[in-house]
């Protein structure tokens, strides 16, 4: 009886880790290329972070290029709610940074940038 509790624990903790590694992480390496490429990628990136529910539009007017860089700005909305994303992408096509202001996430959490 013991030997049997002991495996079925063992066997609950195996299954609640595995179902950890299973969940598929965004890839923050995208095209190397202009700034059409950076935008894409960026909300790519935001559309996988937020619910189903959420909407991802690209502020091509407030988006820019450094030598190093590119700012991405973003509008995202739902039904209940309107905020901004940005993203920086670098030239190698990595995104380095992103944050989320004005929007509560529903069901997926965000994912640290």
């Amino acid at each position: 009886m013991r030997f049997r509790s002991s495996l079925l624990i063992f066997i609950i903790c195996f299954f609640i880790v595995g179902c950890n590694f299973y969940k598929e992480r965004y890839d923050l390496q995208g095209k190397a290329g202009g700034i059409g490429d950076a935008m894409e990628h960026c909300r790519a990136f935001i559309e996988y972070t937020l619910h189903d529910e959420a909407y991802v539009y690209i502020d091509s007017r407030s988006s820019r290029e450094t030598k190093e860089y590119f700012d991405i700005f973003l509008t995202v909305q739902d039904s209940d709610q309107e905020g901004h994303a940005q993203c920086r992408v670098n030239k190698q096509g990595l995104i380095t940074y992103h944050s989320i202001r004005n929007f509560n996430a529903k069901g997926r959490s965000f994912i640290g940038g």
